[in-house]
């Protein structure tokens, strides 16, 4: 078989080279997850975030029409007080259509702020209630994206390392969701769901 982006010789059932395949920056951001068409009128419709300026004694941020998502998120990040990032990442990705459960039937639409979001949480370590379910729908995010990754016809190698990394990025999440007693038997229901979507290909 051939490369379908360079045309270079492939093998039986890869599509993309392993140098091509390199040439992929994010791939949770970058995997079809089955957008739901609606995603961006219902959304646009119902929610956007409004930043509050100075501190706040409140534990969670309010959606409403207004300022834009990605926007609120970078002045949260770069701002000193982080205390609404996590209700700010729930209520986002929840009104995106990520559960708390995974199905395997979420219909994620396509955002570059869900990979920036993604990325920069994993580099953070937040306390709380909110925090343990944004974690959760992170995971699940990311295990859709293993399940994806796992039906990709890419060359073995490559595969495997997409799987793997994505799983291990997926598994770091629901551990964070873990340590909430609340949130323990559904971090673990998922974890499993999301090992045996990468199992089932046979490279984890």
């Amino acid at each position: 078989m051939a490369c379908l982006v360079c045309g270079n010789r492939t093998s039986a059932g890869a599509s993309l080279c392993s140098r091509c395949f390199k040439r992929i920056e994010d791939p949770v951001q970058n995997l079809d997850l089955a957008a739901d068409p609606m995603a961006d009128i219902r959304f646009t419709a119902k929610n956007s975030a409004i930043l509050r300026i100075g501190p706040s004694f409140v534990g969670e941020v309010h959606l409403d029409k207004g300022m834009d998502h990605s926007l609120t998120f970078d002045r949260m990040v770069g701002g000193a007080d982080r205390s609404h990032i996590p209700s700010f990442i729930d209520k986002y990705f929840s009104d995106l259509g990520v559960g708390l459960v995974l199905t395997g039937e979420e219909r994620v639409p396509s955002r570059k702020l869900i990979g920036d979001i993604i990325t920069a949480a994993e580099g953070m370590e937040l306390e709380g209630a909110y925090w343990g379910k944004a974690c959760l729908r992170m995971g699940n995010i990311i295990s859709l994206a293993v399940r994806k990754a796992a039906l990709l016809p890419l060359e073995p190698s490559d595969s495997f390392a997409l799987v793997d990394g994505l799983r291990r990025r997926a598994k770091a999440m629901y551990d964070r969701a873990l340590k909430y007693p609340d949130l323990t038997e559904i971090a673990e229901r998922n974890m499993a769901k999301m090992e045996g979507w990468a199992m089932s290909e046979g490279r984890a």
